[in-house]
């Protein structure tokens, strides 16, 4: 008996592309104001004549801002040389309030609407070395990252001083409120708009290596910086949270067999390892730049039309598989500021500063009012 042997080859169209995206304007650098130095209330020995105070020194500050003793007129006088040049952002914005307070009410107004955003830092963030502090396991990384990227969705870089009410405001200043406020957005963001398990956890288990997956990474570049706006991304899938704002991305990928496609993901996102003082956006070279690339597996079926969003499972490889992305954020909650006004009086008031969200005469927030005048003519 004759027996015939038959090959059979199956083939596959192979092919390589890449897919590219960027949002209409940069992110743009940003310092990521340490709760273990506290630079946010006690500020720090910079540019602009800045000085660093102690925390004593603060609690003098804030004790005097409603009293007209002679002892704190002198205290007052001193503080507010040279425009308050040398004041940390949120004693700056406390004089704010102080001088919106008086002016709206005609020095008549009630203590607590004055803002002590300062005193309340240092309460509930200074870790400094106080062993006894809930963030001082964190104290190496526990900082405002996460308020400067995602403030970056809706503010341009602040790149003037500006003196607004007697008081100079300098980029470094606007930069940090920003951050206090949207530190606090981070607990009021809805869980459609969040991707990873490992969300504000710090990685203490081996999920954080297995979160956000390539597949995901890619519908979430697509879905956010594909349509024009940004990406917010913890970086760090190990013992730390390292917030950035992604900008731009590209995906290079190569269909090598029939059911694997290999693919590189690099992505552009601004810098919070910067000098506070520093401004990037009006600069020719952007210097508060970085990049950081991938490279990651997609299995696919035999008759795939091209598209990774219908890839069938996906890897990182190679030393992706120790560093990826650990949790994104793919937006904002509309009315994340009111909803955060409900829970002043809830344990959440130990992690946001409700002192800079303060209102009253009209305003949601007197802080939008020193950001409106700020920006003017700018947006």
């Amino acid at each position: 008996m004759k027996t015939t042997l038959i090959l059979i080859f199956l083939s596959f169209t192979s092919f390589a592309q890449t897919e590219s995206a960027q949002t209409p304007q940069k992110s743009w650098g940003g310092f990521w104001w340490s709760m273990r130095n506290a630079e946010l209330a006690l500020g720090w020995k910079g540019e602009n004549q800045r000085e660093k105070f102690s925390k004593q020194q603060v609690e003098l500050f804030s004790s005097c801002l409603l009293s007209s003793t002679p002892k704190c007129r002198n205290v007052m006088d001193q503080f507010l040389k040279n425009n308050a040049i040398t004041l940390s952002p949120l004693m700056k914005f406390d004089l704010f309030m102080k001088a919106q307070v008086e002016k709206d009410f005609e020095n008549d107004a009630p203590e607590y609407l004055y803002s002590k955003s300062a005193l309340k830092e240092l309460e509930i963030h200074f870790i400094n070395n106080d062993p006894n502090h809930r963030h001082f396991n964190s104290k190496a990384f526990a900082g405002k990252c996460i308020g400067w990227a995602l403030s970056n969705f809706d503010f341009n870089e602040p790149t003037k001083i500006k003196n607004i009410n007697g008081i100079d405001f300098t980029p470094a200043d606007i930069k940090g409120i920003l951050a206090g406020i949207y530190n606090g957005a981070q607990f009021f963001i809805p869980a459609d708009l969040v991707i990873g398990t490992e969300y504000r956890s710090q990685g203490k288990s081996s999920e954080a290596y297995e979160d956000v997956t390539p597949l995901q990474f890619v519908k979430a570049l697509r879905k956010t910086i594909g349509q024009g706006t940004l990406l917010e991304a913890d970086l760090d899938p190990g013992f730390g949270v390292w917030n950035y704002p992604i900008h731009k991305y590209e995906l290079n990928y190569t269909q090598v067999s029939s059911n694997l496609v290999e693919a590189e993901i690099e992505i552009e996102f601004a810098n919070d390892e910067v000098q506070i003082d520093s401004v990037f956006t009006n600069q020719s070279q952007r210097l508060d730049m970085k990049t950081r690339k991938y490279t990651v597996n997609f299995s696919v079926l035999p008759d795939w039309n091209g598209d990774i969003a219908t890839a069938i499972s996906s890897e990182w490889t190679g030393q992706s598989v120790d560093n990826h992305p650990d949790a994104l954020i793919l937006g904002l909650e509309d009315n994340w500021r009111e909803t955060i006004l409900e829970y002043e009086d809830s344990s959440m008031a130990t992690e946001v500063n409700y002192e800079l969200l303060k209102s009253h005469d009209g305003y949601s927030s007197v802080v939008d009012k020193l950001l409106n005048q700020y920006y003017k003519d700018e947006l």
